[in-house]
């Protein structure tokens, strides 16, 4: 049989995607790193991207005391270095809303403190950092859930202020007590029937913000991998941002010989090499031009040694819930083994070879000792 052959593998639980686009949805993974704290000489995002958007400790997600969604945020000041100044970035990825003075920001609040000040300054802080500034009254919610909402027209702000580039909404509270809790949730500008989801969104929403901010996501982790320990991560994120390819090639290259002398087994480098393959090389990669020739032609010979036994055709017809270990290194193996068949197949000096047909099973040091 000739590398190409068919795998398979049924994918259950997307059977179908929730029409009601209008349902408000949290995001786990994104919605606690908007939040953040600080002292009143900076902006609460100020090491922000720095430290990769990464938690703040005094920000924590409550399941059981939400006003919408999944969770509120509950913010602790007495967990914090500082709460003078505490409050949330309206986006991650600096895709800001369009807005106009007529539109509100929304959200409600829960401030668990009767000793704290009822009257607090709130400021929201455009791309430039520049500063408009207003004063809620009633801020002091006496442990209950309360719906605030500000027009932008009634902030103070400055001639220049870009109402279209708003990255933060901050507030001063003045002092806390050390057990005071203050919890958000479902926070948005909104304009008649515009909603803007800060945290709780649509759907839609978020597909078009995902699309929307690919590109800047995508060139964030590269810049951030160039610097991994791992040499194919750090080698993968160097060619595809075409800086120093000189470089780049030359940490492919032990990354490879690294490879080359490692265990068959692994759920990392087998799928990175297919990935490099498909980036990189001459024949199909999308950034021809970067990986060098040398390395291109032992990459393949690399590849090949970690597959070929796993492509063991007698394993081929099993069942496709026949499972090698795991079912996340199931997975792992079989989409290596289909996408490096698929890779050898147009490579005229592997085309013609044959895959073994041992007859006997998988599992994780399949073809190996142990």
């Amino acid at each position: 049989m000739k590398p190409l052959y068919s795998y398979l593998i049924l994918f259950t639980g997307l059977a179908s995607i929730s029409t009601a686009s209008e349902k408000l949805l949290d995001y786990w993974d994104e919605t606690i790193r908007l939040f953040g704290a600080g002292d009143t000489k900076h902006s609460i995002d100020c090491f922000a991207e720095k430290n990769g958007h990464k938690k703040v400790k005094a920000f924590q997600y409550d399941l059981s005391d939400k006003v919408c969604g999944d969770f509120s945020v509950r913010y602790t000041p007495a967990q914090s270095q500082s709460s003078a100044r505490f409050g949330f970035m309206t986006q991650l990825w600096q895709n800001w809303f369009t807005l106009d003075p007529n539109f509100q920001l929304e959200f409600h609040m829960k401030v668990e403190d009767p000793s704290v000040q009822d009257s607090w300054q709130v400021q929201i802080v455009d791309a430039q950092n520049r500063v408009a500034t207003t004063t809620l009254i009633g801020a002091n919610t006496q442990g209950q859930w309360q719906a605030f909402s500000m027009s932008l027209s009634q902030f103070k702000r400055p001639s220049d202020f870009d109402l279209n580039s708003i990255k933060l909404v901050q507030f001063e509270a003045g002092n806390f007590s050390p057990d005071a809790v203050v919890k958000f949730d479902k926070i948005a500008f909104s304009k008649g029937k515009q909603y803007l989801g800060i945290t709780d969104k649509t759907v839609d929403q978020r597909m078009r913000e995902a699309e929307a901010t690919k590109r800047l996501r995508t060139e964030l982790s590269m810049q951030k991998i160039s610097n991994h320990k791992w040499p194919l991560m750090k080698a993968f994120a160097l060619l595809y941002l075409n800086k120093d390819l000189e470089q780049a090639n030359e940490v492919l290259s032990q990354g490879l010989e690294k490879a080359r002398k490692g265990h068959n087994w692994g759920l990392f480098e087998k799928s990175m090499l297919c990935r490099l393959y498909y980036y990189f090389s001459k024949r199909s990669g999308t950034l021809k031009g970067r990986m060098s020739a040398e390395n291109e032609k032992m990459l393949l010979a690399v590849l090949w040694e970690k597959t070929y036994i796993k492509n063991d055709i007698h394993l081929a017809r099993q069942s496709t819930w026949y499972l090698e270990g795991s079912e996340n290194h199931d997975l792992n193996a079989k989409s290596a083994c289909l996408v490096s068949a698929r890779i050898f197949m147009d490579e005229p000096e592997y085309k013609d070879r044959i895959y073994p047909d041992y007859g006997f099973g998988g599992g994780s040091f399949y073809g190996h000792s142990g």
